[in-house]
């Protein structure tokens, strides 16, 4: 797990583990190469010249070559360092952040290494390594460089390519294909978030050229049946590579949904999705099963590197016209295999576990991996819908079961647990399922939308379609009742760029137009069923008539009362305070059978208020909230934003409700997606909303002050 951890750092320092061992990294000269990173991260240059620096790193790979046994400790820790070394200066100088006598050095220094001492040639040897860890630094600094090169010139090393080619044409799982397939996941990624510069579509096409070939020999060794024997290859290397793979598939995705940059190989990944499919029954881990999904679910969604590529980039602007025909070949792959059982064979683990581990861990109650099911709900939803709206394939005329398919999902997630209540309503599954992911669940709505008139258009008949779960009206009230009815939550999902909410209420505010008399008979539904599911709780009994029982006690002022009302009457009383210059409040006092109202009359209302109060704290704790509980009524469990203190600064000291340009610039400071920011901030908002439980007591208290009032 050491690798899978570096993926993931972006300051990987060996020094500290080095520091122990000071003396074993300096040679004769005295160039201590532990220095020179301290000196590298201060902004300083060394003493001795650039000449001198480049041979000493150099002459740190000079020694480990293809065929040579395992290095020893001391040197493997010294290579680490050289590797780790070169490339942060790389990375100094593509950020900028050097002072001009320092950059003017560093640059040199690389002009040198790169140039007459060939150190490209070494790292692609050292790719080969036995120890995974120099292997995989190897690929960092390639990687590293590469990136640097296409954004200075535009060009990339013929020799990095050839090099990755020959590793997947012979795709054994090794580390050193597990290099390979990070470095160029690595160095596309790097071009779609525009740390290259402009001209994506030409950098990515230029890239891509003579590596179609080897990428899709390695896709059909991976994944084909026969090579997913467990006794033909080793679990944990395969589910490795299959990984790192996978990560590849998904950024070539995205190059083609935002770039338009079409390819062989790029056109696997939908031709031969069940391939992809397969893997679920395949005896690798639960890791390497999640991932796939998940790579299928971006794929049909068109999501493909949404939470790091450049965000200028329109996924319509470079779509190229082959799109639509593979997604639609991907979406009846699906079909095919979910009528032959593929969801009785989806693995979904009773807790979930994070970053790819085997802890199961249970947070609020979760006893289901949600990722999972929402994966595989959303992949069969829209291959029903990618079908439904494709015009009929080879002249075929068929019609597409939506009813029998989503039957099948509805038993799929009746399975997991996700419906525990066999009397709640079958259309609940999608609020259930996709919960806290508002992206998903809008898209599932939406999806459902086209599903439910497509099959109305066949059957001429809505009856039986709360059955299979595909009723757009009860979808809609168990929507709004989730967000208890807040129209400032539903405003928030309306300008909120990270879901198609807008879309979705337009397609049902059309369909509402058209059909309001499901909508009556919907809400009829769901009461039904509320109804029946409160009569078969034993822990739900029967509302009392708690109301009637309630008697506002009366309050009279004290003798404290009479002392504060008799200190600050003084000076809150005073003449020229309330009264015009000519008058006192003597002038006022009763007399000669008048009577004046007085403000001091208004000191009443004080005990009268306390008292209101505490009739109100005890009618909420023990009045309202057992009867809420009677009603089935219950507060939804908000889940708490993840801290992060600069966007929490912002929402305190700012704005609720940020605009583009501070969202820009707040995914800035925060490493942060535009994405992730609009949905902090939404969900934000949502934290200090009042939930149903407090607005329920908050009327309660209304309407018996009214009905004592005016009843």
């Amino acid at each position: 797990m050491v690798i899978k951890a570096l993926h993931y750092s972006t300051n990987y320092d060996l020094t500290q583990h080095l520091s122990t061992n000071h003396c074993l990294i300096m040679d004769a000269s005295g160039l201590d190469l532990q220095d020179v990173f301290g000196l590298l991260r201060a902004g300083s240059t060394p003493s001795v010249c650039s000449e001198e620096l480049a041979r000493r790193i150099s002459s740190c790979f000079t020694s480990q070559t293809a065929n040579a046994p395992a290095p020893s400790v001391t040197h493997t820790d010294l290579m680490c360092l050289c590797l780790t070394l070169t490339e942060s200066i790389i990375s100094r100088l593509t950020a900028q952040s050097l002072p001009r006598d320092a950059t003017m050095f560093y640059e040199d220094v690389m002009r040198r290494l790169f140039g007459e001492m060939n150190l490209m040639a070494k790292l692609v040897s050292l790719l080969r390594a036995q120890d995974k860890l120099v292997s995989h630094l190897s690929a960092k600094c390639m990687s590293v460089y590469i990136i640097n090169d296409i954004r200075i010139s535009g060009g990339s090393s013929w020799m990095w390519r050839h090099a990755c080619a020959e590793v997947f044409e012979k795709s054994v799982s090794s580390s050193e294909l597990d290099s390979c397939l990070w470095s160029l996941t690595a160095v596309i990624k790097a071009v779609l978030r525009g740390d290259t510069g402009p001209n994506q579509r030409d950098v990515l096409t230029k890239l891509l050229s003579g590596l179609d070939s080897s990428i899709a020999c390695l896709y059909t060794n991976l994944l084909t049946p026969d090579t997913q024997e467990p006794h033909k290859r080793e679990p944990v290397n395969l589910s490795k590579t299959m990984c790192e793979f996978f990560d590849l598939l998904e950024v070539l995705s995205a190059a083609r949904l935002r770039y338009g940059v079409r390819s062989s190989v790029q056109r696997v990944m939908f031709v031969e999705s069940r391939a992809l499919l397969h893997v679920v029954r395949a005896d690798v881990e639960y890791l390497v099963k999640k991932r796939v999904v998940l790579l299928l679910k971006r794929s049909l969604l068109r999501r493909a590197g949404e939470d790091w590529a450049s965000a200028g980039v329109g996924l319509e602007s470079h779509e190229d016209p082959g799109l639509t025909e593979d997604m639609r070949i991907m979406a009846d792959g699906v079909l095919q295999e979910v009528t032959a059982g593929w969801l009785k064979e989806v693995p979904v683990k009773a807790q979930a576990s994070f970053f790819g581990g085997n802890y199961d861990v249970s947070l609020g109650g979760t006893q289901k991996d949600d990722v999972i099911l929402r994966a595989v709900s959303l992949i069969l939803l829209k291959s029903l819908e990618i079908n439904i709206q494709s015009p009929p394939w080879k002249g075929s005329q068929r019609d597409i079961d939506v009813c029998g398919y989503l039957t099948e999902l509805m038993s799929f997630l009746q399975r997991h647990g996700t419906l525990v209540s066999p009397d709640a309503h079958s259309c609940s599954w999608v609020s259930v399922v996709f919960a806290e992911q508002d992206d998903d669940m809008m898209e599932s709505a939406k999806t459902l939308i086209g599903l439910y008139l497509y099959q109305k258009s066949l059957s001429c008949s809505d009856s039986g379609v709360c059955v299979w779960g595909c009723n757009p009206h009860c979808h809609f009230i168990l929507l709004l009742r989730s967000l208890s009815f807040d129209h400032s939550v539903l405003l928030d999902f309306l300008i909120s760029s990270e879901t198609c909410f807008l879309e979705y209420c337009v397609r049902y505010l059309k369909l509402l137009h058209e059909d309001q008399t499901a909508f009556s008979s919907s809400c009829r539904h769901i009461e039904d069923c509320d109804g029946a599911e409160r009569r078969t709780d034993p822990s739900v009994q029967a509302p009392s008539a708690v109301s009637e029982s309630l008697d506002v006690v009366p309050c009279t002022r004290s003798s404290t009362d009479h002392v504060m009302i008799g200190t600050i009457s003084e000076w809150l009383w005073w003449d020229r305070l309330w009264l015009p210059g000519n008058l006192t409040w003597a002038d006022l006092k009763d007399e000669e059978g008048l009577v004046y109202a007085r403000a001091s009359h208004l000191y009443v209302t004080v005990p009268y208020a306390l008292g209101f109060l505490v009739v109100r704290y005890v009618f909420e704790r023990l009045i309202a909230t057992p009867l809420a509980a009677s009603l089935g009524v219950t507060e939804k469990t908000r889940y708490k934003v993840e801290h992060n203190a600069v966007l929490e600064h912002y929402f305190i000291t700012k704005s609720k409700h940020p605009g583009q340009a501070d969202i820009d610039g707040l995914c800035k400071k925060c490493s942060w997606s535009s994405r992730q920011v609009e949905r902090w901030f939404r969900r934000r908002r949502n934290q200090d909303r009042p939930g149903i439980l407090k607005k329920f007591r908050e009327a309660r208290v209304t309407c018996n002050i009214l009905s004592r009032d005016y009843g």
